[in-house]
C-alpha cells in the first residue's frame, strides 16, 4: 500500500491544474504518471503554421498527395500516436491525426480551417497541448508501446476555434447549432490487446442551449475537465468527434471534427 501510495503522490505532486482527477486506484497500481506536452521534445512538434506545414504535411507529388512521417512518443509513459491514416493517397493531418500545437487566440470568430491548431484560451498547465482532427475510421491510433495494459484517467479538452466558431456563430459549411437537443462531442475509444474495440467514453462539448450564453458572453469557451477512467484498462485508443444526427450530410459529420487534449493522467497495471 505505501508503494501505491508513493507513486499517487509522486505523479501528481506540484500539479497547478484548477481541476483535478478523482478515481478510486485499485490496489495492483503500480505506476502513474502525466503527460503535459512540454519541453524542447513537444516544442519541436508544433508546426511552423497551421495549414499547410512540413511537418503535418510534407511535401507534394504531382497528384498533391502529400507524405508526412509525423508521429510522437512520450518516453516516461509509453504513450505514442503512430502517424496519419493513409487518405486519398495522401498520409497528412488532412486525413486525421494528432498534432501538437501551442496556438492560442482569444477571438474564434471567423476561424477556419487555416486556423485548425487553434484554441481559444490558454492551457492551464504550460503552453502546449495536442489537437485531434476526425470524426471516424481510419482511427489516428494512440497506443502503448511498453506492451502493458493502462487506464487514462482524465484529461482536460476544449473546442477548437474552428469548431467554436461553426458551432456558435455558423460558417459556409455548418452552423450555427440551433435545433433543440443538437450537440457536438467527442468520443474516445478504448482497443484490447489484439486490437479488438472494447468500450468508449463521451464528452460534449457544445449544445444548442450553450449557444445564447457565448454569444451573450455569459459563458465562455473554456477548458473542461473529461473523467475517461471508466473505459478501464486498454492498449490503445483513439478519439472522434461526433454529434447529433442533424450534424451530418451525405458525406459525414459536416462540423469540423477538431477539439483539443491537455495533461492526461494515466495508470499502468503490469502485472
Amino acid at each position: 500500500m505505501k508503494k501505491h501510495l508513493f507513486f499517487l503522490a509522486l505523479a501528481f505532486a506540484g500539479m497547478t491544474m484548477s481541476v483535478s482527477c478523482h478515481t478510486n486506484i485499485e490496489h495492483d497500481i503500480d505506476i502513474l504518471s502525466l503527460i503535459d506536452f512540454e519541453g524542447d521534445y513537444w516544442d519541436g512538434l508544433v508546426d511552423n503554421q497551421q495549414y499547410g506545414g512540413d511537418l503535418l504535411y510534407g511535401p507534394a507529388d504531382e497528384n498533391w498527395c502529400y507524405s508526412s512521417d509525423y508521429k510522437w512518443n512520450d518516453e516516461k509513459s509509453g504513450l505514442a500516436f503512430e502517424g496519419f491514416p493513409e487518405s486519398w493517397g495522401s498520409l497528412s493531418f488532412s486525413g486525421g491525426g494528432e498534432a501538437v500545437s501551442n496556438y492560442v487566440n482569444a477571438d474564434y470568430a471567423g476561424a477556419d480551417y487555416l486556423r485548425q491548431l487553434e484554441v481559444p484560451a490558454a492551457p492551464e498547465r504550460g503552453k502546449n497541448f495536442v489537437v485531434h482532427y476526425g470524426s471516424g475510421e481510419p482511427y489516428p491510433m494512440l497506443r502503448f508501446t511498453d506492451g502493458y495494459p493502462h487506464k487514462v484517467l482524465c484529461m482536460n479538452i476544449i473546442m477548437t476555434s474552428y469548431l467554436a466558431d461553426a458551432a456558435i456563430n455558423g460558417n459556409s459549411w455548418f452552423g450555427p447549432l440551433s435545433k433543440e437537443g443538437s450537440f457536438i462531442g467527442v468520443r474516445m475509444i478504448g482497443f484490447d490487446q489484439n486490437g479488438n474495440r472494447c468500450g468508449s467514453v463521451e464528452k460534449v462539448l457544445v449544445t444548442t442551449e450553450d449557444v445564447p450564453l457565448y454569444k451573450n458572453g455569459s459563458k465562455k469557451v473554456e477548458w473542461q475537465f473529461w473523467d475517461t477512467a471508466e473505459l478501464g484498462y486498454i492498449y490503445s485508443f483513439a478519439f472522434e468527434v461526433y454529434g447529433s444526427g442533424d450534424c451530418y450530410d451525405e458525406y459525414g459529420l459536416s462540423a469540423p471534427a477538431y477539439f483539443a487534449y491537455d495533461v492526461l493522467s494515466l495508470a499502468k497495471n503490469n502485472r
